[in-house]
């Protein structure tokens, strides 16, 4: 039932966003329209205001060929703007969320240097690989296993970082960017995305202070964007 709702709440999702490109290409049509319609009763009168002020004869046919073309290259602008929006909403619509829990403290390495678990949802296009970006300088810090298909058709991964130097890293990064911190995200077909998560309390803090050697921090994805590399 669970697997049912949430396809059903993508398949509304996809077609609301498809919905809302169409009408933003058919309300600036009849904006287009709506103007052509006023030029219509105007242009005799700015014609002659053109003329007056610079001293030139221009023609009605003139200035309303002046018009056209500026309303040829608006509209030009404004379909490459709505065609470059239809390839970002496609991109974005494989970004699946991706639940961060972590599995171990941030000063503590188990046997296993389990750091974290991960899962996602089923998509279109599925996430292959993911890694926590360190703020400065920009490298990687830790690495996930293949993600592999649950009973319930989710995605789950483990996540290791093996060494207190990663892991100071990690904490270093949620100080330099106030709780917050980056992965990149590969999906099978290729997109790239970047992805960042958000500490829900300031343990990391205490970490960082030693003041707690056990600290942990629950994570929430804040922000899906394009990589571009």
């Amino acid at each position: 039932m669970k697997e049912l709702k949430n396809k059903s709440i993508r398949f509304i999702g996809k077609h609301v966003n498809s919905l809302g490109s169409l009408l933003k290409y058919l309300l600036f049509i009849l904006e287009i329209l709506g103007w052509v319609v006023v030029l219509f009763f105007l242009t005799p009168g700015l014609a002659i205001s053109f003329s007056n002020v610079f001293g030139k004869t221009v023609s009605v046919s003139d200035f309303v060929l002046f018009i056209t073309a500026a309303f040829i290259l608006a509209y030009t602008y404004e379909t490459k703007k709505l065609r470059e929006e239809s390839v970002m909403q496609r991109k974005m619509a494989v970004a699946s969320d991706i639940q961060f829990t972590m599995a171990s403290a941030y000063r503590q390495i188990l046997g296993n240097h389990i750091f974290a678990y991960m899962r996602a949802e089923k998509n279109t296009s599925n996430i292959s690989q993911i890694f926590f970006i360190q703020a400065l300088p920009a490298r990687k810090i830790g690495y996930a296993d293949t993600f592999r298909y649950r009973d319930d058709y989710s995605l789950i991964t483990n996540y290791y970082i093996e060494t207190l130097e990663d892991r100071e890293a990690f904490l270093k990064t949620l100080e330099i960017k106030k709780g917050e911190i980056s992965a990149w995200v590969l999906t099978t077909d290729g997109t790239e995305f970047l992805y960042t998560f958000k500490a829900l309390e300031d343990n990391w803090k205490k970490a960082l202070e030693k003041s707690n050697e056990s600290a942990i921090d629950e994570f929430v994805l804040v922000k899906k964007e394009l990589y571009w590399g």
